[in-house]
């Protein structure tokens, strides 16, 4: 079981992450002719948001990550009540500093601005839903599990 843990500070649970491409993607670039760069992954820090349904990047993430086009697009809610379309794409995410993370974790994010330029990444609920989070209030910490 890998962990990862973190205070709770001023701007909430943040949480080194490290975004990149799915491994099928890295393949079909490496093998495509002629071969595509793969790009590093993006390194940022993220917000963990207990109440955004669906996991964000920001498009300065996305496009360190040259993505393609994207697999759908959704209708987001914006902070001004209205909507927008914003596009999906499907990544591979390692939560924690590098030497220690948890595994990299497969799932499809929505790319939009975020309310603030601090962090890259808001971890929604899609993510959260597969991992074990644990949120400890009394001592302003929280921390991550994921079996291996």
């Amino acid at each position: 079981m890998s962990r990862v843990s973190g205070s709770i500070g001023v701007n909430g649970a943040t949480v080194p992450v490290a975004i990149g491409l799915r491994p099928d993607d890295i393949e079909r670039r490496r093998w495509s002719d002629p071969p595509v760069m793969v790009p590093d992954p993006a390194r940022t820090e993220a917000i963990i948001d207990t109440g955004a349904e669906m996991t964000i990047i920001t498009p300065e993430i996305a496009l360190l990550l040259r993505f393609g086009r994207p697999i759908r697009t959704i209708r987001l809610s914006t902070v001004a009540g209205g909507t927008a379309a914003q596009p999906v794409h499907p990544v591979s995410i390692s939560l924690g500093k590098p030497g220690v993370s948890i595994r990299p974790i497969v799932l499809s994010v929505v790319v939009a601005r975020l309310a603030t330029a601090r962090h890259g990444c808001l971890i929604g609920r899609d993510l959260l839903g597969l991992i074990d989070f644990h949120w400890a209030g009394p001592s302003q910490s929280w921390s991550i599990e994921l079996a291996d």
